[in-house]
């Protein structure tokens, strides 16, 4: 059977040099290069002393009013392309068929949100980096980049460079206000912007705010269209850690008291309270106040550094532990009561367990117990 000849390759050729495409991409590339970086250099003369009206009549802008159009070229050069990928990846463009997949109009709305946003900090960091206004504040733009690299660097959390932002939304506004003044014809961006910010800002309110009732909130981000963000192993709650980690403190804190106090006086006196992280070892020094229990110890993040205080290991009451882990340090083992916070996070459901007698002195098992993740 003949089989018929594609007009358009439909799989990698076999070659051995070069493949064609290339001094193509080049050439492009050597394009664009030279359209940008020539435009950028002749657009603010063009606009100051060349320009003409509609009538034909010579009609330079100010100074100012060059510079300002000259940055919204560049912020355009460089902001336009990745609207285009937000564009491609949010509206499910196919490459099979280039085929736009059926979306909400929330999406249209969350899609209009961050570019307001974007165009807020984004033009700030430029506006750091490139204005001449903004030399003396220069740093700020290069703290930021620095920054970045160093969370992308080491897989931080995406929401550890946040507190930065503030500072980039500061010099974003003083670029469109100094924008909107030379440029009158602007005057409407000072109110569409902010109202699309509050508009954007009160629907995402109870989405980082504890305004919604706990169980409401999985349905209200249903109804967006959001999935649930996974930013920590073992999260298991149906409400986002920010949320999660809010719940079942002082529940936990109340059934340790109840497992401390019914320990014997003389033992109870000997008798440390070791927490698997820093959470639960902070929940026991702050809620555990109230019910007069000891200061908590952890061998979890920095907590280690205040080491076992001077707790032998004699009696320790093992809080987010295993019970093989803690069948593995002590001689013998009583399991309490189960934490089981329905709100909270995975690793905050378990045993309480109460350990009798580790098989090395606690000094000692210290630094074998340092968790640092």
């Amino acid at each position: 059977m003949h089989r018929p000849k594609h007009k358009y390759l439909i799989s990698p050729p076999n070659l051995t040099g070069m493949p064609p495409g290339v001094p193509y991409i080049i050439g492009n590339e050597a394009a664009e290069r030279f359209s940008y970086y020539g435009m950028k250099s002749v657009l603010t003369v063009f606009m100051a002393h060349y320009i003409l009206n509609q009538s034909g009549v010579l009609a330079p802008m100010n100074e100012n009013e060059s510079y300002m159009y000259t940055h919204l070229f560049v912020f355009g050069v460089y902001f336009l392309p990745i609207l285009g990928a937000i564009l491609a990846v949010w509206l499910g463009l196919t490459a099979a068929g280039g085929i736009f997949a059926t979306f909400k109009m929330f999406f249209i709305v969350g899609l209009i949100a961050m570019a307001v946003f974007v165009v807020v900090w984004l033009v700030g960091l430029f506006y750091l980096l490139f204005h001449r206004d903004a030399k003396r504040f220069r740093f700020l733009a290069y703290t930021y980049l620095i920054f970045l690299a160093l969370m992308m660097y080491l897989k931080g959390k995406d929401y550890y460079l946040a507190p930065i932002y503030p500072m980039l939304y500061a010099a974003g506004a003083r670029f469109w206000e100094k924008l909107i003044r030379a440029c009158p014809r602007l005057r409407w961006a000072r109110i569409a912007v902010p109202s699309i910010i509050i508009v954007v800002g009160i629907v995402a309110a109870p989405l980082v705010l504890p305004i919604l009732p706990p169980d409401k909130v999985p349905g209200y981000m249903a109804a967006l269209g959001l999935k649930m963000t996974r930013t920590e192993n073992g999260m298991v709650s149906p409400l986002p850690q920010h949320f999660a980690d809010q719940f079942g403190w002082p529940e936990m804190v109340a059934k340790v008291a109840d497992v401390y106090n019914s320990l014997p006086p003389d033992q109870r006196a000997e008798t440390a309270i070791l927490a698997g992280d820093y959470g639960g070892a902070g929940a026991i020094d702050f809620f555990g106040r109230r019910y007069g229990l000891p200061k908590s110890i952890s061998a979890h993040q920095n907590y280690y550094f205040w080491g076992p205080r001077d707790y032998t290991g004699e009696s320790v009451i093992l809080l987010e532990w295993s019970l093989k882990d803690a069948q593995y340090w002590c001689r013998s083992v009583d399991v309490g009561p189960r934490n089981e916070p329905f709100y909270g996070m995975g690793w905050e459901h378990y045993n309480i367990l109460v350990c009798h007698d580790f098989r090395i002195p606690l000094s000692q098992a210290w630094p074998k117990l340092k968790t640092w993740n």
